[in-house]
């Protein structure tokens, strides 16, 4: 298993006064991070996605856990692995750790393979993108739905 890793600078955008990560910015990371890793890690970026394969991956529960704060300017390491790959839903681990090598931000997120409609409803993930997603399933893992 490999992790998808990126980096993200933590902009004012992000920041609250006090140059702190206001916390749904890292909600909207964790978006940017998904999205990089369907078009870095799995060749298949959003304008594809969404266009010719008339598909999406709407959110179905995310928990986050935020461990020490992110601060203005600095350089967030963000890894993503696939905890359990379903039929239709892929539930991800993903991590942003500061450059103190402290992690930022935990979370467990559950995205579904979704026919965009009318109306949107859960597909199966085509078999070549579930080949692809298979490298960043952790080791540890071995329950993939055929």
């Amino acid at each position: 298993m490999a992790d998808f890793e990126t980096r993200i600078t933590v902009r004012f955008q992000h920041c609250d006064p006090a140059g702190i990560v206001f916390f749904p910015r890292w909600y909207e990371m964790l978006n940017e991070v998904v999205e990089r890793w369907f078009d870095e890690g799995l060749g298949c970026d959003f304008r594809e996605l969404h266009g010719p394969m008339h598909s999406g991956i709407p959110a179905l529960s995310t928990k986050a856990e935020y461990r020490s704060p992110g601060l203005l300017g600095e350089s967030v390491l963000w890894r993503l692995r696939i905890v359990k790959l379903g039929g239709s839903s892929i539930a991800l681990r993903v991590e942003g750790e500061g450059e103190d090598g402290r992690l930022r931000v935990g979370f467990d997120h559950v995205i579904v393979f979704a026919d965009l409609g009318p109306p949107p409803k859960a597909k199966r993930v085509p078999d070549d993108l579930r080949r692809r997603m298979e490298a960043f399933l952790a080791s540890d893992i071995a329950d993939v739905e055929e």
